[in-house]
């Protein structure tokens, strides 16, 4: 009751405190409070964070509202199939009303219509469509509608569309001749779109039709490895080595990768045979014989190649001591990349002389995240090193470890009405929800990208706000530091009261946890992942289940359970693994995995062990995680002050 007293006497609407604070399912409840179109607009966002259409539904009752208004009220409608007809009639006002998105538009209809089963109608909106990228969406949805309805008879008139690509052509007339049984002419078109494109979605439809050594070309450019597999093994050909090699490698059958390498090596060109070494290289590590893969990706190593020289440092740890020797005495060290990695190693063998020299020789090259690091630890083994970098790196986390976070206090840009009126088409997206083609019209002189930093802040999409503001940032002549005004645009700390509430009650540090959400999603609660992990957390569907029996798919898009499991399941590591790198790590690439790292770089320098994380992905991960934590710990600070 203060709070909104307060609220009150600083004439701050209640909603538009609590939409800052990202309390979605608070303000989706708050139809009644509205005051202005502002209000109406945040709380239709919030039912459509929420998935609750039904209640955006019964809201708006009068159509005779702004566009703002409508445009957050289709939002919620165009994320549901159960209002097509109601979506089809708003972006027939929207089309209408927005002359600059009229096309933009008429490719929703197209969706909505054909779910609608009005296939003449959405044909007639294709055909007013001129935006190349627009039509090129409303053809690929009009394709799949024939397709799965085996609606062949409008293929005719997309044929007659100008933009239509070689690869949807050849597609829809393989098509038009199986529907008349001509089966020879529909095998022609197939093996003319796998010439033209084979990883194409519609060369897997048409598969059937090709022979067996161009099916398995299709379905290892589809990523479909095991079907890839089996067939080139059934038809024992020699062509298409490369995919041969790969598919076998990509199934972890890694005598059957050397094998493949050994007989068909001569029909590779230099590019292909240079690209496999390093797959050729571990296969042979797998079945021990690792001198012979060190063979192969040292070459890679010595040609910058970082995932090459890290990978030697895994191996050299974890085979015996003889293997490492043999190595040391048979290589030249070129590149900066090798440098550092072998450096590694022998400060994790305790080798510091060497490692020094490692390490000062990996300073000379381009790739400035090793130069960071080679200065970090030499500086850490009591060497005095130049600070004598020109382009660093502020958002680092050895360069903050090393230097600090240098922060400074120039006043923040006064955005214009006229700045804000150029992005009226980008906050209209915005409203809507479609943050990808928003992007599309932020012109890209500094003063328009902090304006839409500003009106991402206000529509509740953080997502877009953290990229436009690192644009901002990357645009600005003199770089000496980070703005105050502009580094709480790139870590976002809105959701910060909702963590702490959870947080604090599974005894989970809230900073690591917005930290955490930072790295997973950006703040963006639809973002779902090549392997499926859903919402601000990132949580797979296995997991969502596995904390909450209720959890499914599309309730893990709903902010404040999001959370909830994550922090949740993130408490749930920290028991098992207490220290703070170990369940980062257990987050990103598995329990089992941290487990078996654990058993395997056997040191208590956690800077060094962070180093030796031997995935990319997980590496980097936890140590922009620890990153944000420092400056979440200083943003938090600052608040308080």
């Amino acid at each position: 009751m203060m709070l909104f007293l307060l609220l009150f006497l600083l004439n701050i609407s209640p909603i538009k405190e609590n939409f800052s604070d990202r309390n979605f399912w608070l303000v989706s409840t708050m139809w009644q409070n509205t005051k202005d179109t502002e209000d109406s607009v945040l709380v239709l966002i919030s039912c459509r964070m929420n998935l609750k259409t039904e209640k955006a539904v019964n809201y708006l009752k009068d159509s005779n509202v702004s566009t703002d208004v409508l445009l957050a009220y289709t939002s919620n409608l165009l994320q549901s199939n159960n209002y097509d007809s109601l979506a089809v009639y708003n972006l027939k006002i929207l089309a209408d009303s927005i002359a600059e998105l009229k096309e933009y538009f008429y490719m929703r209809l197209v969706e909505k219509l054909l779910n609608l089963e009005k296939p003449q109608e959405a044909l007639f909106y294709v055909r007013e469509i001129r935006n190349p990228r627009y039509q090129k969406v409303a053809i690929r949805n009009f394709v799949d509608y024939i397709w799965n309805k085996q609606k062949i008879e409008f293929a005719d008139s997309l044929l007659t569309l100008r933009s239509i690509s070689q690869e949807t052509k050849t597609f829809l007339n393989a098509l038009k001749a199986l529907s008349k049984s001509d089966t020879l002419n529909a095998r022609n078109f197939a093996k003319e779109l796998v010439k033209i494109k084979p990883d194409s979605p519609y060369a897997v439809r048409l598969v059937s039709l090709l022979d067996d050594t161009l099916q398995a070309f299709v379905y290892y450019s589809a990523g479909n490895y095991a079907k890839a597999d089996s067939i080139f093994t059934k038809i024992n050909t020699t062509r298409y080595p490369y995919a041969q090699i790969l598919s076998a490698y990509r199934l972890k059958n890694y005598n059957k990768t050397i094998q493949l390498f050994e007989k068909l090596r001569d029909k590779l060109n230099e590019r292909e045979e240079k690209s496999l070494f390093l797959s050729i290289g571990y296969s042979y590590w797998k079945t021990q014989n690792p001198l012979k893969g060190l063979e192969y990706i040292h070459y890679l190593a010595n040609q910058r190649n970082e995932i090459a020289a890290r990978l030697i440092t895994d191996i050299l740890i974890r085979e015996k001591d003889s293997v490492s020797q043999c190595y040391f005495n048979n290589v030249n060290v070129h590149s900066q990349e090798l440098s550092y990695a072998l450096a590694l190693f022998k400060m994790y063998k305790g080798d510091s002389t060497s490692a020094e020299s490692l390490f000062i020789k990996s300073l000379n090259g381009n790739n400035l995240p090793i130069k960071i690091r080679a200065r970090f630890f030499l500086k850490y083994l009591g060497r005095y090193v130049d600070d004598d970098l020109d382009n660093e790196i502020k958002f680092d986390y050895f360069y903050i470890l090393d230097k600090g976070l240098v922060v400074t206090r120039e006043p923040e840009p006064v955005i214009s009405e006229e700045t804000f009126e150029k992005l009226k088409i980008f906050k209209y997206l915005l409203i809507l929800g479609d943050q990808s083609e928003a992007l599309n019209y932020v012109p890209s002189e500094p003063n328009n990208l902090y304006g839409a930093v500003k009106l991402a802040e206000r529509y509740g999409n953080d997502y877009l706000r953290i990229k436009l503001a690192l644009d901002y940032y990357n645009s600005l002549p003199d770089r000496k530091g980070i703005p105050l005004y502009l580094l709480k645009h790139i870590f976002p700390t809105n959701y910060y009261k909702q963590i702490s509430s959870i947080a604090n009650f599974y005894n989970v540090k809230p900073e690591v946890v917005i930290s955490l959400m930072r790295e997973e999603s950006r703040f963006n609660p639809t973002a779902i992942s090549p392997a499926g992990a859903i919402g601000l957390m990132q949580i797979l569907p296995s997991t969502g289940k596995r904390i909450m029996r209720e959890a499914t798919p599309d309730s893990l898009k709903v902010p404040d359970l999001n959370i909830t499991i994550g922090i949740k399941y993130l408490s749930m590591l920290s028991d098992s693994f207490p220290n703070l790198i170990h369940t980062l790590c257990a987050y990103n690439a598995g329990e089992s995995r941290i487990r078996e790292w654990k058993r395997t770089y056997t040191t208590n320098d956690q800077l060094l062990f962070l180093e030796l994380i031997p995935f990319k992905e997980t590496r980097e991960y936890v140590q922009r995680i620890l990153r944000s934590i420092i400056i979440y710990q200083y943003l938090l600070r600052s608040e308080k002050k």
